[in-house]
């Protein structure tokens, strides 16, 4: 029957649409077939209302009613197998409407697919055209193809668990899971291969670093909890505030650093100097209360002599320092000469 485009593939929510699985059933369906005589085989999965085969030739999306095939008589049973002569004959199959166009089906032998909790998935089935008989070591080759097809499925679920989980690791590895920005380290790698790329391009990078203004209040006064809500809070809005191409992250308790690419760093301090305002008049719900906080920022453009990106960061710090002592809640960017300019405040 054709596709049906508008039904969830089962194939590909089990992980099992891939080339290389399908082919594997292939192989085990042909086992099947050589093993058992009968002139076709089939594995395929189910769920509630559709009937899924399992092969390189299928066409994605492909399936059909579960009603219209024989399977659907042993996937309805609590037998482990279902062994007919002749379907056309057999009580068990005889409600089986067959579809026009789909083989010509006469003698069935199937095997359950179940998972290791016991759910049934779907079949391995061989077919005849004619009446015929399989005897106990053909139903016990069948069995086994079954074991080896379920043995395929769970290695690759636990394949797909395994990528999931280390791909988690990964980003657990590099985001701060408080923030959702960055962590230090892998800041420090992105920043440094901004650094690079863009000086290879003789273009402007500017590097900040933002601090809290008496973030140590908040938690002495309020708790850990309202300081996290505040770091979680400064977070998103540096995220959102910033631009894509940018990149932040937060390298310390209430620290945290960007980096701006192709931009100088009277450029960046104004753009900073906008977000310091908005982050002025944005207040940070905290059960009843409405918290109100301020950051101060150093801003310092990447020299081409830096060896890295730290050096940079080390003149933004310094940079940060001297706002915080000029009063906080402002901006400053590193001078080129031993006097600071002032950008804000």
């Amino acid at each position: 029957m054709p596709p049906l485009r508008d039904t969830p593939d089962l194939l590909e929510s089990l992980g099992l649409a891939d080339g290389a699985t399908l082919a594997d059933l292939d192989m085990l369906t042909r086992a099947a077939r050589m093993l058992t005589g009968a002139s076709h085989a089939f594995v395929s999965f189910a769920d509630d209302q559709y009937l899924w085969p399992a092969s390189a030739s299928r066409t994605p999306g492909e399936c059909k009613p579960l009603h219209s095939a024989y399977c659907s008589a042993l996937l309805a049973s609590d037998e482990r197998n279902l062994v007919s002569r002749n379907v056309l004959q057999d009580p068990r199959t005889q409600a089986v409407v067959r579809q026009p166009g789909d083989p010509r089906i006469v003698a069935y032998a199937g095997t359950l697919l179940r998972d290791e909790a016991g759910r049934k998935l779907g079949t391995l089935c061989v077919t005849d055209t004619v009446e015929r008989d399989f005897d106990a070591e053909q139903l016990a080759l069948l069995n086994g193809l079954g074991r080896q097809v379920m043995n395929l499925v769970s290695l690759r679920a636990a394949k797909r668990q395994l990528t999931t989980a280390l791909a988690q690791m990964t980003t657990l590895a590099r985001v701060d899971t408080l923030t959702g920005l960055l962590n230090r380290r892998a800041w420090q790698e992105e920043a440094e291969t901004l650094r690079k790329l863009v000086l290879r391009q003789s273009g402007h990078v500017s590097v900040a670093a933002l601090d809290l203004d008496h973030f140590k209040r908040i938690n002495d006064s309020r708790g850990h909890a309202a300081g996290d809500a505040v770091l979680s809070a400064l977070g998103k809005l540096l995220a959102k505030a910033l631009r894509t191409t940018d990149r932040i992250g937060r390298i310390g308790g209430e620290e945290f650093a960007v980096i701006m690419p192709f931009t100088t760093p009277e450029a960046a301090a104004a753009r900073l100097d906008a977000l310091r305002q908005r982050i002025a008049t944005h207040r940070i719900i905290d059960g009843d209360e409405r918290l109100a906080v301020t950051v101060s920022c150093g801003v310092a453009g990447v020299d081409a002599q830096d060896a890295g990106i730290d050096a940079a960061l080390r003149r933004a710090d310094q940079a940060l320092y001297d706002a915080k002592h000029a009063g906080r809640d402002r901006v400053r960017v590193a001078p080129v000469s031993a006097r600071p300019l002032a950008v804000s405040g």
